[in-house]
């Protein structure tokens, strides 16, 4: 298995240094095409990880699809519905 070793992005946010994901296999996070992953082990990672909030609001400002894969503890279908309801909520 591939692991994480530097970072998923150039220019990357010096903050991803310090993500619990640092040295845990790739896959976890972005499964290759045709694997079927919930992501539930990299979802356990992130929860105690000291950067997690940052990560999500990171994955956010792409959009709701402008990411793939696990970010802040959250598929991209829960950062979709995230990115709904906060469209709501400033629509009101």
């Amino acid at each position: 298995m591939e692991t994480v070793v530097v970072a998923v992005l150039d220019g990357r946010p010096d903050w991803m240094d310090q993500g619990a994901c640092i040295g845990h296999p790739l896959e976890l996070w972005f499964p290759p095409p045709g694997r079927v992953s919930d992501g539930n082990i990299a979802k356990r990672i992130c929860h105690n990880c000291p950067v997690q909030q940052l990560c999500l609001d990171y994955a956010m400002t792409f959009g709701p699809r402008g990411l793939a894969g696990i970010w802040g503890g959250m598929s991209e279908r829960q950062r979709i519905h995230i990115y709904r309801n906060r469209r709501l909520l400033n629509s009101k």
